[in-house]
């Protein structure tokens, strides 16, 4: 049948070498985060949504005893050294953090690179860099608007989500139900 090699490695050079040796061989299977469904099929979903959506629905949090918060600080660190250490500038490590932390507040609003570009002290280019980065490890999705009229929607400024509501309320610092419900 063959060889499978199965990875949660999101390692941007590592796909590219492999891309190239193995083209027209290999397939991207991309995973998110468990579903409200998937959680309930598996029995750890809790009756209260509010309490899910601070948690999150990455596999770690519910296949081991770990606390959230701790879980998604390494997450995070983790991510910028490892995942995307080589893509962005060493000296613009700090500045994407704080990118990361913006994206977050402005999730479900409609994305203005100008704005976060002065807000990083990057370019508008450096933001839209960085934004890809975001998108292709999953973190974040852009909703495109809908409009009947194709130029309109090719131009029309698009929305910022997040894929997983734990990373979300981690990075907003929204650590209980309460204050997910008091949050804006």
């Amino acid at each position: 049948m063959g060889l499978y090699i199965l990875t949660g490695s999101n390692q941007f050079n590592l796909k590219r070498g492999i891309t190239e040796s193995l083209a027209g061989r290999l397939a991207y299977i991309h995973l998110l985060p468990f579903s409200v469904g998937e959680l309930s099929s598996a029995g750890v979903l809790v009756d209260d949504p509010f309490r899910v959506m601070v948690k999150g629905q990455y596999p770690p949090l519910y296949d081991r005893d770990v606390d959230p918060q701790d879980w998604y600080q390494a997450y995070i660190e983790t991510y910028i050294e490892r995942d995307v250490g080589s893509l962005v500038n060493p000296g613009n490590k700090l500045a994407f953090k704080k990118f990361i932390s913006l994206c977050a507040l402005r999730s479900g609003q409609l994305l203005v690179l100008s704005a976060l570009a002065q807000e990083c002290e990057v370019s508008i280019p450096t933001i839209s860099s960085w934004l890809s980065i975001l998108e292709s490890s999953f973190l974040v999705y852009l909703m495109e608007p809908f409009c009947s009229n194709l130029g309109k929607r090719l131009t029309k400024t698009p929305k910022l989500f997040f894929l997983d509501s734990g990373l979300l309320c981690h990075l907003l610092r929204i650590h209980t139900r309460e204050e997910l419900i008091l949050s804006p």
